[in-house]
């Protein structure tokens, strides 16, 4: 099989923008090992296309939600929390990932005076 025949599989194995685990076991039934792997392959792919991984320092807000679900209208939105962010955000959509936080900032600070610092004596 190629690589576009396992894609259309893997888009076949959806209703309505949802997983449907019946369809998929169908199909895991008839592929053999080989092509099975190439077939989870080709959904993982789809599922982080349609996918974005969103890590706040704590539950967001509902209009925090309503902002990001304008900012990804046609993707599913998974909330991740880690209470090390501190203030800040990490996006992980598909294969971009975005981070901001107070940590980094200060960090880069820190570094950016140490190095001029260093420089000037």
């Amino acid at each position: 099989m190629t690589k576009k025949q396992f894609r259309l599989l893997a888009e076949a194995s959806y209703t309505k923008n949802k997983l449907d685990s019946k369809k998929v076991e169908k199909i895991v039934k008839l592929l053999p090992r080989k092509d099975t792997k190439m077939y989870i392959k080709a959904l993982k792919n789809k599922e982080n296309k349609t996918t974005v991984s969103i890590t706040l320092p704590r539950q967001p807000k509902k209009q925090i939600e309503k902002l990001f679900k304008n900012m990804y209208p046609n993707k599913k939105i998974i909330y991740n929390i880690d209470s090390s962010l501190i203030v800040g955000v990490k996006v992980i959509d598909n294969d971009l990932v975005y981070e901001e936080n107070l940590k980094d900032t200060l960090r880069q600070i820190a570094d950016f005076v140490s190095q001029n610092a260093s420089q000037n004596i």
